[in-house]
């Protein structure tokens, strides 16, 4: 991957469809021979990534085309290159930090123009520290938990609306207080009757939230 000025330019619009089209934008490559020669070699020699004993020729091709890209004479010697991959047990050191790549692959990159990075996450942060922070801040999706009182309080709403209901099908007369003080605290919507679903998300509701509270699953006493 070239990472130039505009992808600054793409994160600051804080438009995702933007990056898509940037990302788009990139250039196809092809094996050459001399690719694919230096990918024989490192089969014979038992260089990574065939270190592993297993069939590794399109992992090692793909480093032989990154690295012909990084030396190819034509590169404007401005552009930086990104390796990224997730593929550590392949491409990184044994038995080490695999944020660093195997010693067989280290010439390829000089940490200068040319970075091995294990996430496109890094390799963003790295060249453009202070956007993507920001892009990050602005896209983060976590929400703060619940406060205990709020969890309580849903918890006895559910109950109650729940009871109603229950006490409704029994025909219990001794809850007749407390059902006029249910119908006076919640709005006639919130009130039965409920269809199979509604019913459902209810009891789901509130078995929930008595599992936060510490109670088993599937605990709906009312």
């Amino acid at each position: 991957m070239v990472l130039r000025e505009p992808m600054i330019l793409q994160m600051a619009t804080r438009n995702f469809d933007q990056i898509e089209a940037l990302l788009q934008q990139g250039q196809r490559i092809e094996p050459s021979p001399d690719d694919q020669a230096r990918t024989v070699e490192r089969a014979i020699t038992k260089r990574a990534p065939f270190h592993r004993d297993k069939n590794s020729v399109a992992d090692a091709l793909l480093m032989e085309m990154y690295a012909s890209v990084v030396k190819a004479e034509t590169t404007d010697p401005a552009d930086r290159y990104c390796f990224v991959t997730h593929n550590t047990k392949d491409f990184s050191t044994v038995d080490g930090d695999t944020r660093l790549p195997h010693p067989d692959f280290a010439p390829y990159f000089d940490g200068l123009r040319s970075h091995y990075l294990t996430s496109l996450s890094a390799a963003l942060t790295l060249h453009f520290p202070d956007e993507f922070d920001e892009l990050l801040e602005e896209f983060d999706l976590r929400e703060e938990p619940r406060s205990l009182d709020e969890i309580l309080a849903a918890e006895q709403r559910f109950f109650d609306l729940i009871w109603y209901q229950r006490s409704i099908n029994y025909m219990e007369p001794v809850g007749e207080s407390a059902r006029r003080r249910i119908e006076q605290q919640y709005e006639a919507g919130e009130l039965p009757p409920y269809d199979d679903f509604g019913w459902g998300m209810l009891n789901g509701k509130l078995s929930t939230l008595r599992w936060v509270l510490g109670s088993e699953w599937d605990f709906l006493d009312t």
